[in-house]
Order: structure tokens, then sequence, then C-alpha cells
């Protein structure tokens, strides 16, 4: 690894904490390790009313220990966004309004790289553990949904100078990925690449990683296993 190369960890919380603990106790803990970035899943699991004296709090400890933060704003996909109550409690009951304050505030504490995904790893059997095989609604009604909701966040996104990073989730492959950036076509969209998701796709993943190289502005590196399986898999819609 270069020296120059910078790492840090993905921070998820589990009942208003992580295993790393909570507010600047993260930074503090993850700088020991000697790890110098940071990305938030959730901006509201750190503040869940977007707090600005513990988002600065958070912002100042940051930058005294020289860490690179970066922000998770919620999910992309209508289907799905029940799921998320947090951030429809942000904007007074409107999703859209919720995600669009996340932008704003996270954009006047620095933080412009703005994590997100189009849906979420359920607790049921595969194939039903992601939106991709929801029988309700065909994957392809889902990722038009998702373009559309996507498109009404580029303006906020294009007035703060933020950076949308749509992860590379086991729901979506990075066909339609890219696909849905280039129809949309706009600066303020970009990959977040995690490369152990592309082989849960089924892809391989050095091609994969090659198709959206061009608009990857950040990562994140994870475990995957694999294992032989025999299952009959209904149609993506796709």
């Amino acid at each position: 690894m270069s020296p120059a190369t910078k790492v840090g960890s993905d921070i998820r919380f589990m009942g208003g904490t992580t295993m790393w603990g909570s507010g600047t106790e993260i930074l503090e803990t993850l700088h020991a390790q000697g790890l110098d970035r940071i990305n938030i899943r959730a901006m509201y699991d750190l503040s869940p009313t977007l707090d600005r004296g513990e988002l600065d709090d958070f912002r100042q400890a940051a930058l005294d220990l020289g860490m690179y933060v970066e922000m998770g704003i919620g999910k992309i996909n209508p289907y799905m966004t029940a799921q998320l109550p947090a951030v429809r409690a942000l904007g007074d009951g409107d999703y859209l309004a919720g995600m669009v304050r996340m932008i704003e505030t996270a954009a006047d504490m620095g933080w412009t790289i703005l994590w997100t995904a189009c849906a979420g790893v359920k607790n049921y059997p595969a194939p039903f553990n992601t939106d991709r095989y929801r029988s309700e609604a065909p994957w392809a009604d889902q990722l038009r949904a998702t373009s559309g909701l996507v498109s009404k966040l580029l303006p906020a996104l294009r007035e703060v100078g933020g950076t949308l990073a749509i992860e590379t989730h086991e729901e979506i492959t990075t066909f339609e990925l890219v696909r849905l950036i280039e129809e949309l076509e706009d600066s303020a969209l970009g990959v977040c690449l995690d490369p152990g998701n592309l082989a849960a796709r089924g892809e391989v993943p050095e091609e994969g990683i090659r198709r959206v190289a061009p608009y990857v502005v950040s990562t994140q590196l994870r475990d995957v296993v694999l294992f032989p399986a025999m299952r009959n898999l209904p149609p993506s819609g796709s």
C-alpha cells in the first residue's frame, strides 16, 4: 500500500451507538488505530435531529485529528423509503425534504461526498433479502422510481457542491448503476465502489470495476464469502 493511501472505516450504528463508541469518541478510537478517514452510514444516527452543536463538535474533532469525513443521507429507492422513518421525520413527514436537509447540513459542515444506496439487505431468505426481487414491484419499476427521486435531489446537490455517491450495492448491477448516472448526466452524481458487492451480484469484479471507474468518488472494501448453491430465482424484471 502506498504511504499516501488514506484508510478509514465505514461506521454503522446499532441501538444508538457503534462498536467504536458514539459521537467524537468514534473519531478518537479510529485515530488511535491509525485510521484517518470515516464514513458514517446515516447522518441522523450521529445526530437524530441534525443538532448543529453536536455535528459541529464532530466536525471540529475530525479537523483536530486530521480525519476526512463522509456522511450517508438515506436510501434513494422510493419503494423502500418507508423503512427509514428517521429520514421522513427530518422533513416533517416529507422524505425528500429530509434528504435535502441532510445534504444542506452536511455541506455546512464541509462534508460534500454523500453516501447512498438503492436499497438495503433484509433479514429474509434469498432472494427476498434484497429489494430487487420484491414481487409487488418489478426491479425495472424500482429503477425508474429511483432515477426520479435522484433527479429531484440534483438541484440541492448542485447548490451546495455536493456529490451523491451511489454504492455498488447487492441489489444493483454496475450496468444499471452506470445507466442511471449517464441518463441523468449530472456531475453531482458518482459511485461509491464496493468491489465485494460485485461478486455478490454475480458480476466479474474486474469488469465491473472498469465499468464504474470513470464515476468513482469513494470506495469501500468488505469481506465476502462465495459458496455454491442451487436456487430457482424469480426474474428480476430488468
